[in-house]
């Protein structure tokens, strides 16, 4: 704009029509025309960078409260995870109690049935084991003719 304005009083100034402005030759309807609307264009635009300031403003605002809010969401999360921790450890506690009463019942089972794994009855003692069977068979094979 202000290289315009120059051009536009020197050409004015010397009546050197056309005027020149930046390589392009203007008349002087067509330079006025352009400074007009340059002018329009600036007042345009200087109004835009104030809302824009404004709404720049009114968002670092937001984003400090934002801030504040992730803040004490991080907080409440980390309330939370140890309130869920201390779950988990009670109910391991409780567990540990549950563990050795379902053994218990488990023993007295078994000790009702008069199941002794260290004291094998008789027909467990004298069952051939698997090899030796399958050699008593294998013999009964081969001795038929």
């Amino acid at each position: 704009m202000k290289d315009a304005k120059t051009a536009y009083r020197a050409a004015e100034a010397s009546n050197a029509w056309p005027m020149v402005l930046n390589g392009f030759q203007l008349s002087r309807e067509r330079a006025e025309q352009k400074i007009v609307d340059m002018a329009q264009r600036i007042s345009t635009q200087k109004s835009f960078v104030e809302q824009n300031k404004n709404m720049l403003a009114s968002l670092e605002a937001k984003s400090v409260k934002i801030d504040g809010e992730q803040r004490k969401l991080v907080a409440i999360r980390e309330k939370v995870q140890a309130t869920l921790d201390d779950l988990k450890t009670k109910q391991v506690v409780d567990g540990a109690n549950g563990v050795a009463d379902a053994l218990n019942a488990i023993n007295d089972s078994m000790s009702s049935l008069g199941v002794d794994a260290a004291d094998p009855a008789i027909d467990e003692l004298v069952l051939p084991t698997g090899n030796a069977e399958r050699t008593r068979l294998f013999r009964e094979i081969m001795a038929e003719e």
